[in-house]
């Protein structure tokens, strides 16, 4: 009986399967499906989500326009491939949209004939961080004619101010008429990798001083 059971232990330990490899940190694995289409054609101008951030793309294949949507934060390396109306070959996968709809989603971008191929997934999305402080100074106050999304915005000294629609109600007919302008907030680092659809420099205010008042941005 020893022995039975003996050799059944020794077979079970044979037959045992092998424990599944850890994942390793260093792997990237794609998080688009695997249903991808490849496509040669010519960007033709970029587009923003509602806080004027670039994430997407308009696309021309065959006289066909479509809007490609990517990461935000990946938008500085997409711009640094100077991609506008050049020939250039993509991958396409899905994504679901707001409705729960397919939408399709640029995974891999190259200019035609080029050997650099940009790969969204590795472009890792950056830490969580509310920017440096800093003070702006100036004396002309421009609105923006282009909301973003819910906030208000203006430029001074050539960044865009965003506002909660509250604060820009109030301030805004103060700031048109102001002589020194002075915000305290926090700006986006460049290195984040996102793109303002104007080309300036976001900060995020919590003081603005306009002449002698000073107001806290809630």
């Amino acid at each position: 009986m020893l022995l039975l059971l003996l050799v059944a232990g020794v077979f079970w330990y044979i037959q045992k399967p092998a424990p599944p490899e850890p994942n390793h940190p260093h792997e990237i694995h794609s998080p688009f499906n695997a249903e991808t289409s490849q496509l040669s054609g010519k960007v033709l101008e970029f587009g923003s989500n509602e806080r004027g951030d670039i994430d997407k793309i308009l696309f021309e294949n065959d006289g066909q326009k479509t809007w490609l949507h990517f990461p935000p934060h990946a938008a500085a390396r997409i711009r640094e491939l100077d991609l506008l109306n050049k020939k250039v070959s993509i991958e396409i996968g899905k994504r679901e949209g707001p409705a729960g709809e397919d939408m399709p989603e640029l995974v891999a971008i190259s200019i035609t004939n080029s050997t650099e191929k940009l790969l969204l997934h590795e472009i890792h999305p950056p830490r969580p961080s509310q920017g440096k402080e800093v003070n702006i100074t100036g004396s002309t106050f421009i609105e923006s004619p282009k909301n973003h999304g819910p906030e208000q915005s203006f430029l001074l000294s050539g960044k865009l101010i965003l506002l909660p629609p509250h604060m820009a109600q109030t301030l805004f007919p103060i700031l048109r008429n102001a002589k020194h302008i002075l915000v305290k907030g926090y700006e986006r680092d460049s290195l984040d990798g996102f793109v303002n659809i104007s080309g300036q420099q976001v900060v995020r205010p919590y003081e603005i001083t306009i002449d002698s008042a000073t107001y806290l941005i809630q």
